[in-house]
């Protein structure tokens, strides 16, 4: 089904049991979506600098981050597979961009609502991309994240005991898997060359996972969106850079085995960039 141009709130009434197999279908979406744009007469020339396009880049940027297709977020956000197209390339109608719309967006991916970083509504005041207390802002967060291992056992002159826990608030952190991905504030960095880029990062599990230690996916876009490779990315923790990565030509790279214990403890989560 396409819906109606004048018809609104379809964007989030999408009923994922009851529309059946078919209609979560990549093929099946791609369809819906040529219909609905030869059907609004959908052009490419649409402005670019729109709070609507901007938030839809920032929706993709972040989807892409995570490696998930336009299907898998509308279904982890519960929204009509139509609405990620449509809002990534700013041919959703006005009418469907609302807070619920955003809200439901933003959660699925794991982003706080007062972490928004770009605010589709022009009348809204934007949440600021970086403030003080980064650690204390994430423990919690981490922590619903965190699924502590079981105890391990030790073999002691022939008995096997098990070994105890460690103790303290920051336990959880010091053993606890991660077992899905965080998404982390956006930052801007400014270049050694004077360009300012906006960093997005994400906390996901090493491979192999280890208790305690997550890996940072960094994703660096310049100020009209595009990707910039060729940079050398660390994290700075008390004041020293971690294992540096380059970025790829999506932007992206992974400093890995990052305690978050220590992660937890920052005041301000700060990315160094470098030319190769």
């Amino acid at each position: 089904m396409i819906p109606r141009p004048e018809e609104q709130g379809w964007a989030t009434a999408f009923d994922w049991e009851q529309e059946g197999r078919e209609a979560t279908q990549e093929t099946f979406v791609s369809s819906r979506l040529l219909k609905w744009l030869q059907q609004e007469g959908a052009t490419t020339s649409r402005d670019p600098n729109t709070p609507m396009a901007r938030f839809g880049r920032y929706v993709k940027a972040l989807r892409e981050t995570r490696g998930w297709s336009r299907l898998e977020l509308a279904k982890a956000a519960a929204i009509d597979p139509l609405a990620v197209p449509l809002l990534e390339n700013a041919a959703l109608p006005e009418s469907e961009l609302t807070y619920n719309l955003v809200y439901r967006l933003t959660d699925a991916i794991g982003i706080a609502r007062r972490d928004i970083a770009i605010w589709p509504f022009p009348s809204a005041v934007p949440v600021p991309v970086q403030r003080q207390n980064f650690g204390a802002q994430i423990r919690a967060s981490l922590r619903d994240l965190l699924r502590t291992p079981v105890a391990r056992r030790v073999t002691l002159g022939g008995d096997i005991r098990q070994q105890a826990a460690v103790s303290g608030e920051d336990s959880d952190l010091e053993t606890g898997l991660l077992e899905r991905s965080m998404a982390l504030p956006i930052i801007a960095v400014a270049l050694p060359d004077g360009r300012t880029v906006s960093v997005q990062s994400a906390l996901t599990s090493g491979d192999p996972p280890r208790g305690g230690v997550a890996d940072v996916q960094l994703r660096v876009l310049d100020d009209s969106d595009t990707p910039v490779p060729g940079l050398i990315a660390s994290i700075e923790i008390e004041g020293l850079p971690l294992s540096s990565a380059r970025t790829d030509e999506q932007g992206t790279a992974t400093v890995k085995g990052v305690l978050l214990v220590k992660l937890a403890g920052l005041e301000q989560f700060a990315v160094k960039l470098e030319p190769e």
